[in-house]
């Protein structure tokens, strides 16, 4: 047997059995448990980044032994949701509070968790129990607020907004991309109408060159009918003359059609950039929302 104590914790295949998942469910849970005790007094970005990982490793372990306690009698299996739960609301805490420190106007926001959802919690182990009395403190303390961002959509655009007002640096690469993407609508707007007058031109020579040729299509049609009537040998040059200029009209009306088809076509469709308008910097936050908001979300 594989020695437990031999598990690469931070391998994408840290467990190959029930019981290595379980030991990796464990070490995990401990870290954040232990993570939710200082959350409270302090938080650092790479804090976040890290727990972050390991949420995504929770999430993979948690499946492993979902499935063995669904077999088993030993655990509940509301026990394992909880613990993915309480993880989960860990690590978006950590993210709010980075939040809060690199951007002091974000206090005035209402954490998107909503506390009482953490009575719906079935824990098995005093360390976290303790781990969601912390989330639970520091949720409460920010109940109070302008709004609850994340959570619904006005309040959402209301952050996003403060967001691009408050960050200079942010609000002025914005307005740039603004400008940018404005000049590039009416560039696209000049081509469309160039490329437009240059297809209306074609077509209009094409159609006049397609109207002769059908005429003359249709003379050599009427020829050839009137040779047909008054000439019984068919090798006589003046029907094999006839029936060539035929065969030529044809392929000349062809010809012109295959070249108006492509001009007659509908253009692919223009997709404009944002509208100048209040809005703009708004929606441009979440085109290039900043990683300590990705964090949040």
């Amino acid at each position: 047997k594989k020695n437990l104590m031999w598990i690469d914790m931070k391998s994408e295949t840290f467990f190959g059995s029930e019981q290595e998942a379980w030991v990796q469910l464990h070490a995990l849970n401990a870290k954040f448990w232990k993570a939710a005790s200082t959350m409270n007094k302090e938080s650092t970005p790479e804090r976040v980044v890290l727990l972050k990982q390991d949420l995504e490793r929770f999430s993979r372990v948690v499946k492993v032994a979902f499935a063995s306690a669904n077999k088993g009698r030993y655990t509940m299996s509301v026990v394992i949701q909880s613990y993915e739960l309480l993880a989960a609301v860990t690590c978006f805490c950590f993210a709010h509070r980075e939040m809060e420190q690199k951007h002091v106007w974000f206090k005035k926001y209402i954490p998107a968790f909503d506390p009482n959802n953490l009575d719906h919690l079935v824990l098995d182990d005093k360390s976290a129990i303790d781990a969601a009395s912390e989330v639970r403190k520091f949720l409460e303390m920010r109940a109070n607020g302008i709004g609850v961002p994340l959570r619904n959509h006005e309040d959402t655009m209301r952050l996003a907004k403060h967001f691009a007002s408050k960050q200079s640096e942010s609000a002025k690469r914005n307005r740039k991309l603004h400008r940018d993407f404005l000049i590039a609508s009416q560039r696209q707007i000049e081509e469309r109408w160039k490329d437009i007058s240059e297809r209306q031109n074609k077509l209009s020579k094409l159609d006049n060159k397609l109207r002769k040729a059908e005429r003359d299509l249709s003379n050599a049609q009427a020829s050839l009918q009137e040779i047909e009537v008054s000439c019984i040998d068919r090798s006589d040059p003046r029907y094999t003359t006839a029936l060539e200029k035929v065969s030529e009209g044809k392929d000349e009306v062809s010809r012109l059609r295959r070249k108006i088809q492509p001009l007659e076509r509908k253009p692919a469709n223009l997709t404009f950039s944002l509208p100048e308008e209040s809005d703009a910097e708004s929606l441009l936050f979440f085109v290039i929302m900043e990683e300590d908001v990705r964090h949040l979300a």
